[in-house]
């Protein structure tokens, strides 16, 4: 064994795919996408999209891609063989999609034009008029892709707020191929918000996964004064979170969760000094 192996961690369960997945687009006025609107508060599970969000369907198997370009201004200096001052100037995420099914909402997008405003007459016929150049839509844009892990789904996504088409790609009309709806959209910081894109991860083999990837698990426990078992109430303990430090109201300082019985009962290193219903924090 080289002085390499004894220094290396590397975990192949954490590399990750995303194997399916959807954008969705809502307008400007759907609520906002937050970890807490996305993701079950106890198993960490997705959960259904406030209303307002509208799946653009199958994709091309080119997925979701993301970009990000960042500009910088640098100062050189005399004698100096690398800048001595970098700024920050601009940092845009731009999202590019080829949707393959045709319905409103891909229409819409692609066209540029309101949907409220694209009808069938009665024979089922759709015009639609590219608009002139005026001010531009946005929309609100949640992107998720999801894999698929032993302890359930793993799910990466970002959500823009404020976003738009600021690239349309090029159309064919042709046999043994897909008609579809290329486009890009760029993120913009929303006022209210107050950012541009929200990193969101989450799903049950996610939540399994946290203390590996090095995140700190918070669950809710029940503790009782002068015992060192606790019930979990919301929340799971899972077996990577033995001998890892506990902190909380009503745990000792450097206690450690000592065993678990089941993912909902563990016992800490040293007794609870207070009792109720309290947030843990496992590190």
């Amino acid at each position: 064994m080289g002085a390499f192996d004894t220094i290396k961690v590397h975990n192949t369960d954490l590399i990750r795919e995303g194997l399916q997945g959807s954008v969705f687009l809502g307008a400007i006025t759907a609520a906002e996408i937050n970890a807490a609107a996305l993701f079950d508060a106890v198993t960490g599970d997705l959960k259904a999209l406030p209303a307002g969000y509208t799946d653009l369907g199958w994709l091309t198997d080119a997925g979701a891609k993301f970009a990000r370009a960042i500009k910088t201004n640098d100062i050189t200096s005399w004698g100096s063989e690398e800048p001595t001052r970098s700024d920050t100037t601009s940092d845009t995420t731009t999202l590019q999609i080829e949707a393959q099914e045709t319905k409103l909402v891909t229409l819409g997008l692609w066209i540029g034009a309101a949907t409220s405003g694209i009808t069938a007459g009665v024979n089922g016929a759709v015009e639609v008029n590219k608009p002139a150049v005026a001010a531009p839509q946005y929309y609100r844009i949640l992107a998720v892709g999801v894999d698929e892990g032993s302890d359930g789904e793993l799910v990466a996504a970002q959500f823009l707020p404020r976003a738009r088409v600021t690239a349309i790609g090029d159309q064919s009309y042709m046999a043994n191929g897909a008609i579809t709806y290329p486009v890009t959209l760029t993120a913009f910081k929303d006022s209210t918000l107050g950012y541009s894109v929200k990193y969101l991860y989450g799903g049950a083999g996610f939540l399994a996964r946290k203390a590996v990837m090095g995140f700190n698990k918070a669950v809710t426990a029940t503790l009782t004064t002068g015992q060192p078992t606790f019930v979990v109430t919301a929340g799971t303990l899972s077996a990577e979170d033995v001998g890892q430090p506990v902190t909380g109201t009503g745990v000792p300082a450097g206690a450690t969760l000592l065993s678990m019985t089941d993912p909902t009962h563990g016992t800490l290193s040293a007794n609870a000094t207070s009792s109720g219903t309290q947030t843990l924090t496992i590190t």
